[in-house]
């Protein structure tokens, strides 16, 4: 923050460069603790003891847990009233942040002696306090980016319009302010004039008043979001590709279907042709050589299912026909062919 002195006529103003008091994690309501009918002390701020001094006036930057604020401080506090060590003090000021708010005003009571008239980027002010107690105020908002500097044009002694207060008790110059201090939060108070009014705000001694500027990181942040978001749904698209890879798999149960072709099995159809066979046996009446065939046949079983096919083909229906009542006659014959086809075996074994 830069405060600059004597920009109210004086030809050559002084700058001076101030950090804040605090370190962000106090209310200023806290650290300026300002209390009514305190044992302690009645009417008064009880948190900023340390840097209270009498016949004094301050004005400072505080660093609290609601943004920086403007403070201003006037006497000290002793606990008991003093008839000497009061103060009159006037001030106007112009340029406060449309959306600040004074959070502290000292004093603060019902028919209090003090005035607070505030407007909507200006303040007036009247302080006025007895030997013993303080006088002060916090404006909440110079992080605002809605204003260059903060002009306090303030009124001493008498050149206020409340001097000398009629509760002193002792002589009224006795209850002068002689110091107007701008206090930093490092490095020693600047100096100010008591006639002179002073600006202060953001910026360096080198560039000037520079304006807050918008702090848009928060609101950029959320506009990125949607982005994360559009990225699922490209990985949903890969694995959406991925399931038609699953696809080819299911082709393979076709493959299967040379299983089907073990139709090779009707090829043995062969079977069927030994049907022939039992045509043969229609013909062993007529030729003996088959007749010892038939035995072989009969010992595998297979032979014997054949001639009961051709059987029940009716075959033997027409041999029976043939025959009739010669049926002995043909035994005979097969018998006697069957002896003769023994003879001649055991002739060819001799």
């Amino acid at each position: 923050m830069v405060v600059v002195a004597g920009c109210g006529g004086s030809p050559t103003p002084s700058c001076a460069e101030i950090t804040p008091l605090g370190d962000g994690t106090r209310p200023v309501t806290a650290f300026y603790d300002y209390r009514v009918l305190d044992p302690a002390g009645n009417y008064s701020s009880h948190g900023t003891g340390r840097l209270q001094e009498p016949t004094t006036s301050q004005l400072f930057v505080y660093d609290g847990a609601d943004g920086l604020s403007l403070v201003f401080l006037h006497g000290e506090r002793t606990g008991s009233v003093q008839p000497t060590g009061g103060a009159a003090i006037t001030a106007d000021l112009s340029g406060l942040p449309a959306e600040g708010e004074w959070v502290v005003e000292d004093d603060d009571y019902p028919d209090r002696d003090d005035v607070f008239d505030h407007g909507s980027t200006t303040s007036h002010v009247e302080w006025v306090s007895v030997g013993g107690r303080t006088d002060g105020a916090a404006f909440r908002g110079l992080a605002s980016t809605d204003y260059r500097a903060i002009t306090v044009d303030a009124k001493f002694n008498e050149a206020s319009n409340r001097y000398p207060f009629s509760e002193w008790d002792g002589p009224a110059e006795e209850n002068e302010i002689e110091r107007w201090i701008a206090r930093s939060g490092s490095g020693a108070p600047t100096e100010l004039a008591l006639d002179q009014p002073v600006e202060i705000g953001p910026g360096t001694c080198e560039t000037g008043f520079v304006p807050n500027t918008p702090v848009e990181t928060a609101t950029t942040t959320p506009t990125d979001a949607p982005a994360a978001t559009d990225t699922p749904t490209a990985t949903a698209a890969r694995t959406a590709t991925a399931t038609p890879t699953e696809t080819p798999t299911e082709t393979a149960t076709p493959t299967e279907t040379p299983t089907a072709t073990e139709t090779p099995t009707p090829t043995e159809t062969p079977t069927p042709t030994e049907t022939s066979t039992p045509t043969e046996t229609s013909i062993p009446g007529e030729t003996t050589p088959s007749d010892p065939n038939s035995p072989a046949t009969d010992d595998s079983g297979s032979g014997t299912n054949g001639t009961a096919t051709a059987t029940a083909n009716g075959t033997a229906d027409p041999l029976s026909d043939i025959t009739g009542d010669g049926f002995g006659l043909g035994v005979a014959l097969a018998a006697l062919a069957v002896l003769l086809g023994v003879l001649a075996l055991t002739r060819r074994r001799g």
